[in-house]
């Protein structure tokens, strides 16, 4: 075999690996973490869930014994109460009834990513994070085929990931 042919077998090899490990992807995701954290936030503050579902319960669905309200006026009342806080992004929020789960930023700043071998996933950094987290439903935290889109295109990563993928294949 020739060294060209010899070098793309290689190439090929080696995206061919890095591609089925996931560590490719996981390794140019992990350079935004910031930017991942930023669209969670902003879907969260939209009350919106990782499917673009609005977040339930409901704040006029979360009542006593087991929710937290102790009535729907309650419930009413806090939510006039939420649209009058500063939140750290503009957004537009559709539905006022779903929760946004931000008061002071302290869940926000308790959320982090993690990856394992071919998953990426917003979990909880602390005990009080975990709860709200737990709440809600793990599954419901996480990025929306629209936030990801955006960061994808308009975030620049769908561009780092053809330029690893072509570093690996042209040694660049």
């Amino acid at each position: 075999m020739n060294d060209a042919l010899s070098k793309m077998a290689v190439a090929a090899k080696e995206l061919s690996r890095t591609l089925a490990d996931g560590s490719l992807v996981r390794e140019v995701l992990s350079d935004h973490e910031e930017e991942i954290m930023r669209e969670q936030h902003i879907q969260l503050l939209e009350g919106k869930d990782s499917n673009d579902n609005d977040m339930r319960p409901y704040y006029t669905e979360d009542l006593q014994p087991h929710g937290h309200f102790k009535s729907v006026e309650s419930a009413s009342a806090y939510m006039v109460w939420k649209e009058s806080l500063n939140y750290p992004y503009q957004v537009t929020r559709g539905n006022s009834n779903a929760p946004n789960l931000y008061v002071n930023g302290r869940f926000y700043n308790e959320m982090a990513i993690r990856f394992d071998t071919d998953n990426m996933a917003v979990a909880p950094k602390t005990p009080y994070a975990d709860g709200i987290m737990n709440k809600y439903g793990l599954d419901k935290f996480g990025l929306s085929k629209l936030h990801w889109d955006r960061l994808m295109y308009e975030g620049g990563i769908k561009t780092r990931i053809q330029e690893r993928v072509a570093k690996i294949i042209y040694g660049n």
